[in-house]
């Protein structure tokens, strides 16, 4: 478990006061979305990236 989910699952725990006896999946829907949250960390809203514009949607679903 990285930190990431780490901090979500206490985050959840938190939220809905939830005991350690109850399992928490906080892993994103799809990994269109996790691939999104992982440009919008490395890359700015104007930067070229294979082609695209970070502002086209099509960087996180290329399907070629």
């Amino acid at each position: 478990m990285d930190m990431a989910e780490q901090l979500a699952t206490k985050a959840v725990r938190s939220t809905f006061n939830l005991t350690d006896k109850f399992q928490v999946s906080v892993q994103p829907h799809s990994a269109t979305q996790a691939n999104h949250v992982i440009w919008n960390a490395f890359l700015s809203q104007r930067d070229t990236i294979m082609g695209f514009h970070t502002t086209h949607y099509n960087l996180y679903t290329i399907d070629r």
